[in-house]
This record gives structure tokens, C-alpha cells and sequence, in this order.
């Protein structure tokens, strides 16, 4: 039986080459006799030369190498190497272009066509036949798929499924392509008589009596199937459906008419409709886009011709002819997923995005597709990270990837957040889940800065983002998902440092506040909005008023209307200005036009030149500062002219400063507490104390540097020859620093030990007295050696916290060498500290053991210290922070939330204009002291003679 059953495919084969489905494409192949292919090459290349071939292939292959979306340059490729009949290296090139490109029908049917003679074993069939359903999913096509049924009879006996497999391959094109109008009759009437030839074979094998009864009922069901078949097709419009009812009722023992077939009929009638759409199709050859939705729009208006199968195929059909019109398959992939069938719109997507890799939306719909059927995280991230890969060069295009990634992002950690508050999971259970949330909002916010990230890097106009769109989505996410309104509210002061003058901007961050936030928080961004925007105020004026009566007091409300009419004043007197100044440049334009010629202009009477007026009074350089008392009472001294010595009246002040016992001297500003100016005894005697607390005195400073011991046991109140103490403001911020001058140089030097100790609860900085350096403006103070490896960092603190009970915590875990608690105030801490122990092993086991502490109902961040490298402070953040985001700085916990004082932000004072020496340097007289400063290069050198006017006058006149 099985036999006969191969003798019907045979037979079928014959009746195929009669109908000529495939007789001229099977000749084609590389396998095909010698002398065809040598003939073909000869015919193809007879002008070019073997060489010129393969130089030309490698460019064309260098060329893909550099961009592998060159569409031409692959075909090229692929005909060259054909012509050389190099199989391995056509195969390769052809799957160097499927991976990138949907091949068309012509290119399949030569590749399957060269391959379809080369499967003489199993495996060959095997990779054959997945070669066959990779041919498929591309495009529809009824050769593709007649060919295909053709190769499955061929190689039935090589399936174990055997019949079952050419059954399978049959239903599959049928599904496919059998709503075809034109060709679909193709694949019905293949089918069917490969059915009949089988229940012909059959009914041959009627002799043995012992196989009678089973053989029989193997032909009454084969004489179903058959039948069957007949009354599927007759019920689908196809054209020649009239003959195939006439070959039917021929076939059938039966009696068959219209009246007992009436889904005939009716697909007769719905045939009637269609051919006029038919029709327009062929004369639009190749068919348009417009001709297929035409089509479309008549199938789906009328409610008999409405079947979602024949929609779906005339879609395919569309795409198959039109493959490059994205918004074709925008449309397509949309109908599909209002059928909510999740395996077929997971296709079309890869379809899609196969022929329109530049299309975003395609891209985000496949992502969509692939986590409505519920397939795996990696395969969706892999995706979305395809996406970026192809050739989506549009910013606004990558834009929307990156937000439909954190879409899908935020989508699962709300999925985890949600399984870990399901009160069926376990104690245990919920634990790992609590876990798995933490890590997928980490996640999260980890695609958020690479988006901003990748955004920034690939396009320069608004930084990637032009609208901020990454931000403003994560700040609302942490506001109202993760109850992070600190995060939120330092997202949004990067988003107003670039739109701070669109009104919306800041109403969507007042309303952030509003609702999330607290309403004095909120109240202070809609009056720093109304202080930044000109153009659509009203809104704001609104907003405020709104806030105010909702959750203002009287007097609020009061203060807020105040506000508002000064902001309208402000805003009018403005726009008078800009009217006037539109005004004067009109005049100034109609004097321009009105003014002479050049010539003319020349022979106007010359001008004497108007003299420079030296009375005019300059601008006032401010020197102004300020030094304390006794009473600690800031008073003014008024600063002398800037000199290169120091009178013997400022150091005899000086000396009578030291004199008088607790007595601060109001030092002049050129003295050495402004700038570092060497006194009698020079900078080598002094020592610069920054940082110091405001309510500390030269009492408390001199008991400081006499009682520290051991480490300053040589220094006594003898040693100390003066206290200086002085306050600046530098960039808006009060300084308060002094200097401390010694008898002797040792004592100076032995201060400096005292570097980092503190003093009233703050860690004071001791540093040399440079000359000519404004040590209140400089940078950092002199760093003390520490063994950082060694020294953890404490954030989190509570304000009121005690450096005993740092020191008792922390010494749960090894033996503390210094507890150092940066201080707001005398009893109020920033929250930030180090712990310094004796050996790294203790710090690591104190980072393991305390992070995450409670103490004082507050959890404190332990980390291993990292401070910046020495000499290369600048305006570089901390280690800790580099490369951090602001939102990655408030969301992790092991790093601090409030940035230290950086003394390097501060401006530098600018020199005063008085300070520069307006006399030659030629005729300048020297100090006494030159001679003695001079290097024994000039010390040869004659001294300068005095010049005279007369010498003056021979130097002008030569």
C-alpha cells in the first residue's frame, strides 16, 4: 500500500509538469547537467575574465561590511557568485542577506531551486524542508508554496509522517493562500487530486479477501476526505469555481445540485462582487497601494464579503506587492491585533520589521506583540535592543523607543511589586519577591539614564531629549509609583534648567508638588516660575491664587496677590522699555538713511578730537572686610593702597596686638590676613586655620594650640606670637578662618599636625601661610595623610547624632583610630561622617555588619571611603558621585544626600586696578632688598644709573 501510495506522487508529479508549475525553474539549478551550466556561464560571462569576478565580488563584499543594508549590492553579490558556481559561498551570501532583508519571490524560487536537487539524503531534506518554511514567512507566494507541495510529495517516503506530512504542508498553503481569488485554485486542485490519486490507488487493492474489511474502510474514508474537499473549495470564491462544481457533480455517486450546495451559491455571489475589485488590480499592474485599500475598504464595508480570512490574505497580498510602505503595514498589523490572536500578530510584527527596519512604530508594536503572548524577558530586551541597532536614524523615531522601553520596564516592576504584596505567597516567598522588586525598579531606573545617556551621545539638539521627556516620565514615576518626591523634585530641576521660561513646565512640577509633595514646596516653585516666565503668565497667576485658596492662610493669600500685581508692574515697565528701545532704533535707522555720503562727509569741517576726561570717577573696586572684635562684633576698616612693604607703623599695631591678652587686631587689608603678606618674620612663622566655627574666639584658638598633646607638647603661650581672625563672605557664603604666627619656625611647622583635629565639634584645617595666595578663595585645604583603606563613609546620620554614639556602634566591629562627623553647626550634623579603624579588615567587616542600621529610628548607609585624588579636586565631584546621575545619587542609599561644601566652586577675587603698576619697569626704583633676592647669574650685573630729563629727551629723539 505504501508503494502505490509513492506511485501517486509520481503520477501527481507528471500532472504538475503538464500544468507547468515548475518544469523551466527545476532546469535552472546548480546541480543541473555540465554542459547547461557551462553553456549559461558562457552565455553570462563571456566578456569578463575570472579575475575581474572575484575582484568585483570583494568589493561588493567590502562594501557590506561597512553597511549591511546595501540591497543592491547583495544581489550583485549573489549573481556573481552564481556565475563562478561556488555553492558554499552562494549559500553564505544568501544568508548574509536573509539576515537583513525578506527575500522576494524570484530570489527564493532560485535558491530552493538550486538546493531542490542537492537533497538526496535525510539530512539534506530536513534543511531543505526548514529552507521551505523560512520561504513562507516572508511573502506570499503560491509558487513558493506550489513548490514546496511539490517538494513534499517528492520526498514523502524520507518523513516519518509520510502521507500526514504532505496532508500538513497542503492544509498550511491552503490556509495561506487559499482565499486567493485568481490563483488559489491552484493549491485546491493540487491537493485534491493528490487525495484522489490516493483513493484510486486504493480501490486497486480490493483482491485479498483477508485485508478486505480493513481496506475497505481505508477507502470509504479516503472517499470522505475527497469529497470533503470538494464541498471546502466550492464554498470559498475562487475564479473557475464553475467547472470545479461541474467536475464535482461528475465525481460524485450522488446527485448534486445548487439547491442541496448552497454555500455554492453564495460564494458564487460574493465571487460576482469581488471580480470587479479583481479586475481594477490587474489593469494597475503592479498593483498600487491605493488599488488595495480600495479593494479593502469594499470588503470590509460590506458585511457578506466581511471574513476576517479574506482580509487578512488581501493584506498579505498588499505587503507581498507594496513590502516597503511602512504605513501599509502599520494598517495591517493593527487589524490583526483587533482579532486578538496573539501567535499570528507576533508574525505579522516580524514581518514588519523585516521589510520597514526603520519604522519605530513597527518596532514597538512587535515589542507590545512579544509581551502580550508572554514571551521571555530576554527575547523582548534583545529586541528593543535590535531596534536601536538598525536604521532608525530619526531622533524623535529613538525617542519613542526609549519610552516604550521603560514603558515595558516599569510594566514588569509594577508586575514584581505586585506578586510581592500578593498575601498568597509565603513569608519566604515574599522576601525574594520584595528582592525581585527592588531589583526590577533598579532596573528601571538603570534604562532611564541609559536612555538619557545614548540620546545625548547620538544627537546633539536639545541634548537628545529637546522636551525632556525621560525626565519628566521618571520624575512622575518616582513621585506617585515609588514615593521618592526627592528624586523627583531633582529630576525636575534638570528639566527647568533648559525650558525655565515655558509656563506648562513648570505647572506640570507645581502639580507634581501639589499632589506628591507638601504645598510650601509647591508654593515656592509656582513664585520662582512667576519670577522666570513672560509669555503665558496668566496660567501661573492662576495657579498660585488656586493654591492659596485651597490650602493657603489669609495672610498667604494676601502675600500672593501682592506678588502677582508687582510681577505685572515689573512686566509692563518692561514692555514700555522694549516699545521704546523698537522706537529710538527706528530713529536710528531714519538718521542712517538720512546721513550724507562719504565724499560728502569728507569735506565736512574737521573735528578736533574731544580730550579724555580723567576726572570721570571709575568704578569702585570692592576691598571691603570684614574682621571681628572682641565682642565678636564685625567692624569696617577702610583698605590702604596696595604696597609691596609693610610700614613700621603696621608693625608696631602688630606688636601691640599681641600685647593686649585676648585682644583680636583689626588687620588692614594688606596686611597678611587678606593675603598671606609676609610679616616681620614671614610666612614660614604662620599658619592658616580655615573652617573654623563662628562662635569660636582667639581664647579658644590659643588653649586649642597650647594644650593639644602630645602631639604639640613643644608650643606654649610664649610660642604663639599672634591670633588673627577674620570673616569673608565668597560666593554668597560666610568664611570664617584666621592665622596663627609663632616665634619660631619649629612651632609653625609642628601646628600643622593639628590638621583635621577638632575644635568645638568641627574638624578644623591647619595649613602653611603661603605668600601671595588667598588662602580664604583657595581651593581645598592641605590634605593629612590617611589610610583610606581603612575609613568608612557614614551617610544617613541623624542630625542630633553624637560622635560617642558613632564611636559606641561602630566599635562593634574593631578598634577605632578617629570618628569624624562632618557638622552643620556646633550640635547639629550634616548626616555625612568617617570612621577610621586601625586595618582594613575591620572597615569591611563595619560595611557589612552597619550598613543598613537603624539608629535613632534612622537607617544609615556604610560604604568604604573613596575621597577624590589629591591636586586634582577642581569642581570634580566626589569618587562616590563621578559619573552619577542626580537621580542615582537620592535612589542609592550608600550615597549621601546633601553635597559637602566645595571650596573650589568659589570664585576668585579679581585683582583691583589699583594694584597694577602703572611706572616702566626700566625706570622703577628697586628695593632695598633686591641685591640680596638676585641669583648668582645677575650678581655681575651693574646697577642701574638714575636717568634724568635730558637723558629723556635724547631717548625720544633718536
Amino acid at each position: 500500500q505504501f508503494l502505490i501510495v509513492i506511485d501517486c506522487a509520481f503520477e501527481f508529479k507528471e500532472q504538475a509538469r503538464e500544468q507547468g508549475m515548475a518544469s523551466e525553474e527545476m532546469g535552472s539549478g546548480v546541480g543541473q547537467d555540465d554542459n547547461t551550466s557551462s553553456s549559461s556561464s558562457d552565455v553570462e560571462g563571456d566578456n569578463e575574465d575570472l579575475a575581474e569576478v572575484e575582484s568585483t565580488i570583494a568589493e561588493l563584499q567590502a562594501q557590506l561590511e561597512g553597511d549591511v543594508y546595501q540591497y543592491d549590492a547583495h544581489v550583485e553579490c549573489i549573481q556573481l557568485l552564481r556565475q563562478l558556481g561556488d555553492l558554499e559561498r552562494v549559500r553564505k551570501a544568501r544568508e548574509e542577506m536573509s539576515r537583513v532583508f525578506p527575500l522576494s519571490e524570484e530570489h527564493w524560487l532560485s535558491w530552493l531551486q538550486d538546493e531542490i536537487p542537492l537533497a538526496s539524503v535525510e539530512e539534506a531534506c530536513h534543511n531543505l524542508r526548514k529552507l521551505f518554511d523560512r520561504a513562507v514567512a516572508d511573502y506570499l507566494s503560491i509558487q513558493v508554496w506550489v513548490l514546496y507541495c511539490q517538494f513534499a510529495v517528492d520526498k514523502m517516503e524520507v518523513f516519518e509522517e509520510g502521507v500526514e506530512f504532505v496532508r500538513n504542508v497542503f492544509e498550511h498553503a491552503l490556509m495561506a493562500c487559499g482565499q486567493h481569488v485568481t490563483k488559489g485554485c491552484i493549491i485546491w486542485d493540487a491537493y485534491r487530486e493528490f487525495e484522489t490519486a490516493v483513493l484510486s490507488s486504493l480501490q486497486e487493492l480490493q483482491e485479498p479477501e483477508e485485508i478486505e474489511v480493513t481496506l475497505q474502510q481505508q477507502i470509504m474514508s479516503q472517499h470522505t476526505k475527497v469529497n470533503s474537499l470538494y464541498r471546502r473549495q466550492l464554498a470559498i470564491p475562487l475564479l473557475g469555481m464553475e467547472e470545479t462544481f461541474k467536475e464535482y457533480q461528475q465525481w460524485s455517486d450522488d446527485a448534486v445540485t445548487e439547491t442541496s450546495l448552497p454555500q455554492y451559491t453564495t460564494a458564487l455571489n460574493v465571487l460576482n462582487k469581488l471580480i470587479p475589485c479583481e479586475t481594477s488590480l490587474q489593469q494597475s499592474q503592479p498593483a498600487s497601494v491605493e488599488a488595495y485599500r480600495s479593494y479593502l475598504a469594499v470588503v470590509k464595508g460590506d458585511k457578506s464579503l466581511n471574513n476576517p480570512t479574506r482580509i487578512t490574505s488581501l493584506y498579505q497580498r498588499a505587503v507581498a506587492d507594496n513590502c516597503l510602505h511602512d504605513d501599509l503595514w502599520i494598517e495591517y498589523a493593527s487589524y490583526v491585533v483587533g482579532l486578538r490572536m496573539d501567535t499570528e500578530i507576533v508574525k505579522v510584527y516580524q514581518q514588519a520589521v523585516r521589510n520597514c527596519p526603520w519604522s519605530c512604530d513597527l518596532w514597538i508594536g512587535q515589542c507590545r506583540a512579544l509581551e502580550r503572548s508572554h514571551t521571555s524577558h530576554q527575547q523582548i530586551i534583545e529586541t528593543f535592543e535590535q531596534s536601536l541597532e538598525g536604521m532608525i536614524t530619526d531622533q524623535m523615531d529613538c525617542l519613542k523607543i526609549w519610552v516604550a522601553f521603560c514603558d515595558y520596564m516599569r510594566r514588569q516592576a509594577s508586575a514584581a511589586a505586585a506578586a510581592c504584596g500578593s498575601p498568597a505567597h509565603s513569608s519566604s516567598s515574599q522576601s525574594h519577591s520584595s528582592s525581585s522588586s527592588l531589583s526590577e525598579v533598579k532596573e528601571l531606573r538603570l534604562t532611564f539614564s541609559r536612555a538619557r545617556d545614548y540620546m545625548k551621545t547620538n544627537f546633539t539638539k536639545g541634548s537628545g531629549d529637546p522636551k525632556c521627556t525621560l525626565l519628566r516620565y521618571q520624575a512622575r514615576l518616582e513621585a506617585s509609583c515609588y514615593d521618592n518626591v526627592t528624586a523627583a523634585r531633582l529630576l525636575w530641576q534638570e528639566v527647568m534648567k533648559t525650558h525655565g521660561r515655558h509656563a506648562n513646565y513648570w505647572l506640570e512640577y507645581a502639580n507634581m508638588e501639589r499632589t506628591y509633595g507638601d504645598v510650601m514646596e509647591c508654593r515656592k516653585v509656582l513664585q520662582l516660575a512667576i519670577n522666570s516666565v513672560t509669555e503665558d503668565i496668566e496660567s501661573l497667576y492662576d495657579s498660585l491664587l488656586q493654591l492659596e485658596q485651597d490650602k493657603g492662610t489669609l495672610a498667604t493669600y494676601e502675600a500672593a496677590v501682592e506678588r502677582i500685581e508687582t510681577q505685572k508692574k515689573r512686566l509692563a515697565e518692561r514692555n514700555k522699555d522694549k516699545e521704546g528701545d523698537k522706537g529710538r532704533g527706528r530713529n536710528l535707522k531714519k538718521s542712517h538713511e538720512q546721513k550724507p555720503h562719504k565724499e560728502q562727509q569728507n569735506q565736512q569741517e574737521f573735528k578736533v578730537p574731544r580730550q579724555p576726561d580723567h576726572t570721570r570717577r571709575k568704578r569702585p573696586i570692592n576691598t571691603q572686610v570684614f574682621f571681628e572684635d572682641e565682642d565678636d562684633k564685625p567692624t569696617f576698616k577702610k583698605p590702604k593702597k596696595v604696597r609691596n612693604e609693610v610700614s613700621q607703623s603696621d608693625v608696631a599695631s602688630d606688636k601691640e596686638g599681641v600685647t593686649n591678652e585676648g585682644v583680636e587686631t583689626a588687620r588692614k587689608p594688606d596686611a597678611p590676613a587678606e593675603r598671606g603678606v609676609a610679616t616681620e618674620r614671614g610666612n614660614e612663622f604662620t599658619a592658616f586655620v580655615s573652617n573654623l566655627p563662628f562662635i569660636i574666639t582667639t581664647d579658644d584658638l590659643r588653649k586649642k594650640f597650647k594644650h593639644y598633646s602630645p602631639l604639640c607638647y613643644r608650643l606654649q603661650c610664649g610660642d604663639i606670637a599672634d591670633i588673627r581672625l577674620a570673616q569673608k563672605h565668597i560666593r554668597g557664603r560666610a568664611c570664617k578662618f584666621g592665622y596663627v604666627e609663632f616665634q619660631s619656625k619649629d612651632a609653625a611647622r609642628l601646628a600643622l599636625r593639628l590638621d583635621r583635629s577638632e575644635l568645638c565639634g568641627r574638624a578644623i584645617f591647619v595649613s602653611p601661610c603661603k605668600k601671595g595666595v588667598d588662602h580664604a578663595s583657595q581651593d581645598q585645604p592641605q590634605q593629612q595623610e590617611r589610610d583610606d583603606k581603612a575609613t568608612v563613609f557614614v551617610s544617613r546620620l541623624p542630625a542630633h547624632v553624637t560622635k560617642e554614639t558613632v564611636e559606641e556602634l561602630f566599635s562593634q566591629c574593631g578598634v577605632i583610630k578617629e570618628v569624624r562627623l562632618i557638622m552643620r553647626s556646633a550640635d547639629r550634623c550634616k548626616g555625612i561622617g568617617y570612621v577610621q579603624y586601625h586595618n582594613q579588615e575591620d572597615a569591611h567587616k563595619a560595611v557589612e555588619q552597619l550598613n543598613n542600621h537603624n539608629l535613632a529610628n534612622r537607617t544609615i548607609s556604610v560604604a568604604m571611603s573613596n575621597p577624590p585624588s589629591k591636586g586634582n579636586h577642581g569642581n570634580r565631584p566626589p569618587a562616590h558621585l563621578q559619573g552619577r546621575s542626580p537621580m542615582e545619587v537620592a535612589m542609592d542609599t550608600s550615597k549621601p544626600q546633601e553635597a559637602e561644601f566645595d571650596p573650589s566652586a568659589m570664585d576668585r577675587p579679581r585683582r583691583s586696578r589699583s594694584a597694577i603698576s602703572l611706572v616702566p619697569r626700566s625706570v622703577a626704583k628697586k628695593p632695598d632688598n633686591t641685591t640680596n633676592q638676585a641669583t648668582d647669574d645677575n650678581k655681575d650685573e651693574k646697577p642701574l644709573k638714575a636717568m634724568s630729563n635730558d637723558d629723556f629727551r635724547k631717548l625720544l629723539g633718536k
